[in-house]
């Protein structure tokens, strides 16, 4: 006689999801600006500085400090979890800095992830220039795609499941492989529930990102230049998208936890 396994629960709702994020981030905004703005401010200005002398040369500093940016956020939003403050900027970049590293080598092995839909979109293109129209061609093609389009699901795949790895590393002090065991185990069994939620996500950030879009669009019809109109949105994005997409996915990881000690 076998036992059925038991029921997942399900997660918490995308919509709840959003009215928490949303809440969140009206209540703290101003810190979460700030933790942003330290680093925010300064990347866009050496971006903007880069763009007009192209000198390329600044671009690891400037990912190195976005980690950082990173590294303080998470810190601060796990901070606020537990004391119902958010830190001060310097205290979330004095105390999470002591996850960059950690950060840093899983966001790296993430990377890695993408190899198969890297190569997918390679073998897609390479088959654009390389097979002709033809009956046999047409079969070739469509293996060629559905080849492509499964690399991709592959990727796709693993993203979903270990996507939330960055949040584990700071939030909680992982180790970067524990956390990469930590995020898959969290989400067996959810996957289809994770994509709508992230898929919600997206939604919420397009919307977030209209906003901003027009503030931008106002400052070059008053003539502003638009590479510092460019900067501007970036810097708006960061300061505000970020800190929001954060907040959801930190809410995300949290429940997936109480659901995994439930059952």
């Amino acid at each position: 006689m076998t036992s059925k396994k038991p029921k997942l629960a399900k997660l918490m709702r995308a919509r709840e999801l959003v009215a928490g994020a949303l809440s969140e981030f009206r209540a703290y905004w101003k810190r979460y600006v700030a933790i942003m703005t330290v680093i925010a401010v300064p990347v866009g200005l050496l971006g903007l500085s880069s763009t007009l002398s192209k000198d390329q040369t600044i671009s690891g500093y400037v990912i190195f400090a976005l980690f950082a940016m990173y590294a303080a956020l998470v810190w601060g939003m796990a901070h606020r979890e537990e004391n119902g403050v958010v830190p001060r900027p310097l205290e979330a970049y004095y105390e999470g800095s002591v996850a960059l590293i950690r950060l840093i080598i899983v966001s790296i092995l993430i990377v890695f992830m993408f190899i198969p839909a890297i190569l997918g979109t390679l073998i897609y293109l390479m088959s654009l220039i390389s097979v002709e129209p033809g009956t046999s061609q047409t079969a070739a093609r469509v293996l060629i795609d559905l080849i492509a389009l499964m690399l991709g699901t592959v990727t796709a795949w693993l993203v979903m499941r270990f996507a939330l790895a960055p949040l584990v590393v700071v939030a909680d002090g992982l180790r970067p492989l524990d956390a990469l065991r930590y995020a898959r185990q969290l989400t067996l069994g959810y996957f289809w529930q994770i994509v709508r939620r992230v898929a919600v996500l997206l939604l919420l950030l397009l919307i977030v990102a209209v906003p901003l879009t027009l503030i931008t669009v106002i400052l070059y019809f008053i003539k502003v230049p638009q590479v510092l109109c460019d900067v501007i949105f970036q810097i708006l994005a960061t300061v505000v998208m970020l800190p929001i997409a954060n907040i959801y996915l930190l809410r995300l990881y949290r429940d997936l936890e109480n659901k995994a000690e439930v059952a």
